[in-house]
């Protein structure tokens, strides 16, 4: 090891500091990164508060003066090339878009969320990883997101604080860009974590940044090996500043991504007071919301009616829906409205197996259509959003120029038409009631056909085996990728979207490879396993083929039934106390199988 010279160094009254730092020093003499220091500066001002004293200010000055001094030997290093920069690069708009379709395209949401969630907040992605649900509010036309722990507030308090939040806002026009699909997209595939976390694995901010170089690497970027989580924070600070002529202010960019103004500016500068009109401004604009066009003041997708019948479909398809807390029920039915209202582009962009696809929204024929009928048509105005937030006053100007020009031009054509009333000339109205009887028998006949396939259902579709007689399977039907809850669910209610009966029905030779044969056979056996340990644990004989019958869409009723049913049998597929963090609900087939055999269990994370 390097020795230290003692006769270099000038103290100033923090000896101890000073000498340590002094000390951490390479064996061939070289600095360490800056960010190491740092690490240890921000243990020193905590020991200080383990000890119940007040950081004195030459500390911190003192430890500033030090890392400043090594940052500035490190660049010079870097420029004569004698030293290796491991600086995150920042990323721009356009880098930013295309790893959101990257990982839409692999089908990884959990990184498509947080990749959206770093860019929205500017926060650290570890802030991400702990994020939960009672840390989030719906307001109005946003989603509030408060931190207890930040960069410049540095505390294990737990509690919440209403002082300042950073508002998200949904992107009704890109779904590659929306957060708040991208949460609902999460919510709707994956099962609840620990302390309801949104994110629910060990360590998601450590693949995510993992996912990000592979990312990089596999779009063939030069710098791809100097990307990681910080370039996310790095490109949307900049698109803040630089994205737009008309950017918010400074101290708003500050503030969200928790950057000290100074000591006089952070007391100045008031955190509620800038919260309100700035962030929420800086909030669209970091949704990627055009603020030289009027969709800069759209609103969220939203239902704004049939309310019962969407929080009863909330409790269908949200896996641990009963422990929400009362103010992430508002959030979960955003971010529902948010999926529904992109649903096209979802199905463009996501693998057609991806497990998004398993829950019961899709294998139900009647949900989908009453949710788009239940969501807003307008997308400026509303009569469930009273007031619009983080608008300028130039699109407040836009908005009302656009209203008058459309009401301009349907009295115009409302004019012409009823002119024509009265000419021999063809008009719209004309057209519409000559036609009209022809498009309602040609609607009839078109209901009657499709009655018939829902009939036939698999008959229709089925694949004929000459030695077994005819499948039940649809022809171009293939074994999905399940996670355990997903596999169970299809077990006793199956996929009525595509005309596939509850695969207890099933039998292995209707697949059609030997591949998917096999998968089914390794499936059935741990499904009827499940089956004896949930007849053992309820003492009770049930018989799943008669309460879970085929050929019916399964009914609210059947669908509470299987979850309590899984509820039970994960119970004894905990995982091992290595992994207690990750939910049953998304283990594989495989990984249950094999915790099932296992003797150590630690408690069950369902």
């Amino acid at each position: 090891m390097a020795l230290l010279d003692l006769d270099a160094l000038q103290l100033s009254g923090f000896e101890a500091v000073e000498l340590f730092f002094g000390s951490k020093i390479k064996p061939d003499g070289s600095t360490y990164d800056k960010g190491y220091y740092g690490m240890y500066r921000s243990a020193f001002k905590k020991f200080y508060k383990w000890q119940g004293q007040k950081c004195p200010p030459e500390f911190d000055e003192i430890c500033s003066d030090i890392l400043t001094g090594i940052g500035r030997k490190q660049k010079e290093e870097e420029k004569k090339g004698t030293r290796e920069s491991h600086e995150r690069n920042g990323v721009c708009h356009e880098s930013f878009e295309k790893l959101c379709q990257f990982f839409l395209r692999t089908g990884e949401v959990a990184m498509f969320a947080m990749t959206l969630l770093e860019w929205t907040l500017m926060c650290r992605v570890n802030q991400i990883n702990t994020l939960n649900r009672t840390r989030m509010r719906w307001g109005n036309d946003h989603l509030s997101i408060f931190f207890n722990v930040t960069k410049t507030t540095q505390t294990t308090d737990t509690h919440m604080t209403d002082e300042f939040s950073k508002q998200v806002y949904a992107n009704p026009f890109e779904m590659h860009l929306c957060p708040i699909t991208a949460i609902g997209m999460l919510l709707l595939c994956t099962s609840p974590g620990v302390n309801s976390l949104i994110f629910t694995g060990n360590s998601d901010d450590k693949n995510f940044c993992k996912a990000l170089k592979r990312a990089a690497k596999e779009m063939n970027w030069a710098d791809w090996d100097r990307i990681g989580s910080h370039s996310l924070r790095k490109g949307s600070w900049s698109y803040s500043q630089s994205g737009t002529t008309a950017c918010p202010s400074f101290a708003a960019t500050c503030m969200r991504s928790d950057h000290s103004l100074g000591n006089v500016k952070d007391r100045y500068f008031v955190h509620a007071a800038v919260g309100l009109a700035q962030d929420a401004y800086l909030g669209r604009i970091l949704s990627s919301l055009n603020p030289m066009k009027q969709e800069f003041a759209a609103l969220p997708p939203h239902f704004v009616k049939d309310s019962k019948f969407v929080l009863e479909t909330l409790k269908l398809v949200c896996h641990d829906f009963e422990n929400f807390p009362p103010s992430f029920i508002a959030i979960a039915a955003k971010a529902l409205a948010s999926v529904i209202h992109h649903l096209d582009a979802i199905k463009d962009n996501l693998p057609a197996d991806h497990k998004l696809f398993q829950n019961i929204l899709f294998r139900r024929t009647d949900l989908i259509p009453r949710l788009k009928d239940a969501l807003n048509k307008d997308l400026y105005d509303s009569c469930s959003i009273k007031s619009v937030t983080g608008i300028p006053p130039h699109i407040a100007v836009l908005r009302d120029v656009s209203k008058i020009s459309v009401d301009v031009k349907l009295a115009i054509q409302r004019a012409f038409e009823e002119h024509a009333i009265g000419q021999s000339t063809v008009s719209k109205v004309w057209i519409t009631e000559q036609f009209s009887a022809v498009q309602q028998s040609l609607s009839e006949k078109i209901n009657v056909v499709n009655n018939l396939l829902a009939a036939g259902g698999a008959a229709v579709h089925g694949n004929i085996n000459s030695r077994f007689g005819r499948s039940n399977l649809p022809h171009d039907y293939s074994f999905p990728n399940f996670t355990f809850k997903s596999g169970w669910s299809f077990w006793l209610l199956g996929d009525a979207v595509k005309n596939v009966p509850p695969y207890q029905f099933l039998k292995s030779w209707e697949w059609k490879t030997t591949k998917e044969k096999k998968k089914f056979r390794t499936y059935e056996a741990l499904m009827k396993k499940c089956e004896k340990i949930l007849q053992m644990e309820l003492n009770k004989s049930i018989h799943f083929k008669t309460e879970f019958k085929a050929g019916i869409t399964p009914s609210d009723t059947l669908i509470q039934k299987s979850k309590e049913y899984f509820k039970i049998i994960a119970d004894k597929v905990a995982p091992l106390e290595k992994y207690k963090s990750r939910p049953v609900g998304d283990l594989s087939i495989t990984t249950t199988i094999r915790r099932l055999k296992c003797p150590n269990r630690a408690s069950a994370n369902v």
